[in-house]
């Protein structure tokens, strides 16, 4: 039996490392092989553990020209441009650690044959991720899980940083009580979004990797607002600043098309405004954030109505003009910094 089990998995394993379409194995080259790894099976022997994986849910292809031997090879659960595609987002999640961001790459690596290895590895480069993480971030998601599996609440702490960059219990060590149903990665961050028991009705987005001494609770969650969303939450939600929802008309100049399109998706609505220019309505989360997305593309967006959000981003530009302008006249930052 033990010899019938180490006879499937080198087989298994032989022909997933034929998953990128490389090369491949005929029952005559199986043979040679399991003798070349001091195994003995006949070709027959061979077919029936092909067939044996085949029936374990494996996805054993097979192919042959006329007058040539069968081909076989694995075809594995991801191919190898999807697995590059998930290496990839690993590797853009800043909040994984560099040492844990090499164990998830090394892992998704090796649901890939040897001969794509080299090809998933290119460009991987773990250095820039953080050295200190919390150190509970993923028990905390397998915790939050099993929280919204269940429907249960959570309660927990949150933290900050002070000056000396040392972590500090956020509001004097409040515990919340939080009824968690989703995640949500956002501005290279990682949340969960649920409601706190003393603000019953306000969705509270919570950064999984500030959460503090987390338990789950026996109590039942409340429930999520009725029709919520959670796409069409976060392309309302920009970096995870909440403010009004509030629907907002914009002018941008029409090189922005696609940058609305990748904010906000295909769902809003879009008219022309002049030959250079089209009116976009949409449906904004207006705070600081909103206002610095406007910002950021130096005057190509403007803000059309309603007035009350017109006028609250003046006033911050206002603020802002005043505290260069004042800047400027008691001399540079600098000398004034010593």
């Amino acid at each position: 039996m033990a010899k019938n089990k180490e006879r499937l998995l080198f087989l298994l394993k032989s022909l997933m490392n034929t998953s990128d379409g490389a090369s491949d194995y005929t029952l005559k080259e199986l043979e040679e092989l399991y003798e070349n790894n001091g195994l003995s099976a006949t070709q027959k022997t061979i077919r029936n553990d092909i067939s044996k994986l085949i029936e374990s849910g494996f996805e054993i292809e097979e192919y042959s020209e006329p007058g040539k031997p069968t081909h076989y090879s694995c075809r594995l659960t991801f191919e190898k441009p999807e697995l590059k595609m998930i290496i990839d987002a690993v590797m853009a999640a800043n909040f994984i650690s560099a040492s844990k961001c090499q164990q998830l790459v090394e892992k998704l690596m090796s649901l890939a044959g040897e001969n794509a290895k080299d090809v998933l590895s290119s460009g991987t480069d773990t250095s820039s991720h953080l050295t200190k993480p919390n150190a509970g971030f993923f028990i905390n998601i397998d915790t939050i899980s099993e929280a919204i599996r269940q429907k249960k609440k959570i309660r927990f702490q949150y933290f900050d940083y002070n000056l000396k960059k040392q972590r500090i219990l956020h509001n004097d060590g409040e515990v919340y009580t939080y009824s968690p149903f989703g995640f949500t990665w956002n501005d290279d961050r990682y949340y969960i979004l649920g409601i706190v028991d003393k603000r019953p009705g306000i969705i509270n987005p919570m950064r999984v990797d500030l959460i503090t001494n987390l338990s789950l609770l026996d109590d039942d969650a409340l429930p999520k607002p009725e029709g919520f969303s959670l796409s069409q939450y976060s392309q309302t939600i920009l970096r995870m600043y909440q403010g009004e929802e509030t629907t907002v008309v914009l002018e941008a100049d029409n090189s922005l098309v696609k940058k609305f399109i990748d904010q906000y998706g295909e769902g809003f609505r879009i008219t022309r405004a002049s030959d250079q220019t089209f009116y976009a309505t949409i449906t904004a989360s207006v705070s600081p954030t909103f206002f610095s997305w406007v910002f950021q593309y130096d005057g190509k967006i403007q803000i059309v109505s309603p007035d009350e959000v017109r006028n609250q981003y003046a006033d911050m530009l206002s603020r802002l003009l005043a505290y260069y302008g004042k800047m400027s006249g008691a001399g540079s930052v600098s000398d004034s910094a010593q």
